[in-house]
């Protein structure tokens, strides 16, 4: 059964095992999205900071500001920015070009008004 446990750890969108969030990560959140928009939508409700390199591949990025985007949940166009641009309509996915596709997708919602 631990074979079958350590698979599971590896898969993509899991943390390691020893990996534990940050008592000063909730702090950090905050600070980072106070006045912040949705880099997608421009929306300011259900706000989230997204690891642009996910937790679970890096943990010691988790409370480095550069490594934060501010996106939304809000689904104030119909889509849920953190979910979709994020995380590729995924959780367990980890997108690579989050900065790039937030703002591709800013210029066509926020251009088209």
């Amino acid at each position: 059964m631990s074979r079958f446990r350590d698979l599971l750890e590896k898969l993509p969108g899991r943390a390691p095992k020893n990996a534990k969030r940050s008592p000063k990560w909730r702090k950090t959140r905050d600070a980072f999205l106070k006045g912040k928009r949705c880099a997608v939508c421009g929306g300011k409700m259900s706000m989230t900071a997204h690891h642009k390199i996910p937790f679970s591949i890096a943990p010691e990025l988790e409370l480095i500001e550069d490594n934060l985007l501010p996106l939304c949940e809000a689904e104030r166009y119909g889509i849920d920015c953190h979910l979709l641009v994020g995380h590729l309509g995924n959780f367990r996915r980890y997108n690579p070009t989050v900065v790039a596709d937030a703002i591709w997708w800013h210029e066509r919602i926020i251009g088209s008004r």
